[in-house]
């Protein structure tokens, strides 16, 4: 897992190694929305699976909404405010950003609290500072494929495109405006969906040297050799294989798509409202290969995929 990061860091480099990215799976919904993330032109060379993260499906927002989220400031010029203050209708996405990463900050710290209810804050802190960070953010609205849409002056937008930090404001502007638009709950809930799908394929001992690491291009006084190097790190690290439980779902999915063979989930909810669990079952060929039953889904997901690794027999 950490084999890759450990040879960026002997380079002195964030450099990405050929073949080394996270595989996405995202499912995506909405006129904005792109319906194939980017993936990598080859696999590794290796024998060892890519994982798959399964990312949640992209909630649909609307129009006027969405038009904001990927609308940069440049689109309106300097006459678009006057004394501090919008003179119309906002229509670019800094304010959702604003009060997307407050909104980050304190769903993934009640996030983490609820999952890991025996770790010491220390750890905690660490794994926010992971999850929120702006190269993490920027991973996530690429595989999105979120900054090909964003909206920007003419002279500027390519260059908008492929800037990480603007990459993590799009992410940000996104939850902000799942927050006006769906409501407290729905942001939240899918937040926790993508922090399972993030968290299943990134191991807890590896996060303490992806922090230290992240800090460290921080306060290097070189800028980066491309507008996508910040990223680069967690798209090496992240994409390694731990070989852990956490990680059968994605060894089942990448061994399925050698084999040509279509997984069929169908999930169940378990109990009354408030004490629910799901029950997910996966299907090979019309056969019912494994069953998992959790409080969260994606949980459920993992544990139906371990026991169809063992039904299947695969290698």
């Amino acid at each position: 897992m950490t084999d890759v990061l450990a040879s960026s860091l002997a380079a002195d480099t964030l450099q990405t190694a050929p073949g080394t990215e996270t595989l996405h799976h995202v499912h995506t919904t909405g006129e904005l929305a792109s319906p194939q993330p980017s993936l990598p032109t080859a696999l590794p060379s290796t024998d060892a699976p890519v994982p798959i993260v399964e990312y949640p499906l992209l909630p649909e927002l609307g129009s006027r909404l969405s038009c904001m989220i990927y609308s940069h400031k440049g689109v309106y010029g300097t006459m678009y405010t006057k004394g501090g203050e919008y003179i119309n209708e906002p229509q670019d996405n800094e304010r959702l950003t604003f009060v997307g990463a407050a909104a980050l900050q304190l769903y993934v710290g009640l996030y983490l609290y609820e999952r890991y209810p025996k770790k010491v804050v220390g750890f905690l802190s660490q794994m926010r500072s992971l999850l929120v960070s702006s190269e993490m953010l920027a991973h996530w609205a690429r595989a999105y494929n979120m900054t090909a849409h964003l909206r920007g002056h003419e002279s500027s937008v390519d260059a908008l495109r492929t800037n990480p930090k603007i990459a993590a404001n799009v992410f940000e502007a996104f939850v902000g405006g799942l927050l006006e638009g769906k409501g407290l709950d729905a942001a939240r809930g899918w937040l926790r969906e993508l922090m399972d799908a993030q968290l299943a394929v990134t191991p807890e001992e590896d996060v303490p040297r992806l922090v230290a690491t992240l800090e460290k291009r921080r306060k290097s006084e070189s800028p980066p050799a491309s507008p996508l190097q910040d990223t680069a790190i967690l798209s090496a690290s992240l994409g390694a294989n731990g070989g852990g439980a956490k990680n059968r779902l994605a060894v089942l999915n990448e061994r399925a798509s050698q084999l040509n063979k279509l997984l069929v989930w169908a999930e169940e909810p378990q109990g009354p409202e408030h004490n629910r669990s799901w029950q997910l079952t996966v299907s090979v060929d019309s056969v019912v290969v494994g069953k998992g039953l959790a409080e969260r889904k994606h949980s459920a997901k993992i544990k139906a995929a371990e026991e169809a690794w063992v039904a299947l027999g695969w290698k």
